[in-house]
Parts: structure tokens; C-alpha cells; sequence
């Protein structure tokens, strides 16, 4: 068989379930909630943080 006949040949479909509509949309939603809350209680910490004194340096910034 040619290079070109080889690259013409059909993709075998997998087997398992069908697709589900939407659910990759769904997943990313989901992931975006989850990453949004993480940066909120990552910000509130270090916010408690400098205000309690415990963080001297914050993104490389020396206190004033």
C-alpha cells in the first residue's frame, strides 16, 4: 500500500459508551467554579496573612 492509500484509511470508532452532549462544557464549568473558589480562600489567607504580620515579602515586593 502507498503512503497516500494509508493515510486515506478510516479511523477505527472506538468502543464504549456515545458521547455525552455537553459534558465537556459541563466539566469545564465545574473546573472554573472550583479554580475561582481556590483563588478566592488562596487570596483571603494571605490577606489574613499580611494583616496578622506573619508575611513579610509578598511577590517579591519588600515592606514599606
Amino acid at each position: 500500500m502507498s503512503a497516500l492509500a494509508v493515510a486515506f484509511e478510516p479511523v477505527p470508532r472506538r468502543g464504549g459508551r456515545p458521547a455525552i452532549a455537553g459534558l465537556r462544557e459541563s466539566i469545564l464549568r465545574t473546573a472554573e467554579s472550583v479554580f475561582a473558589l481556590h483563588s478566592r480562600l488562596v487570596q483571603e489567607t494571605l490577606a489574613e496573612a499580611i494583616v496578622a504580620g506573619q508575611v513579610r515579602r509578598v511577590l517579591g515586593r519588600r515592606p514599606t
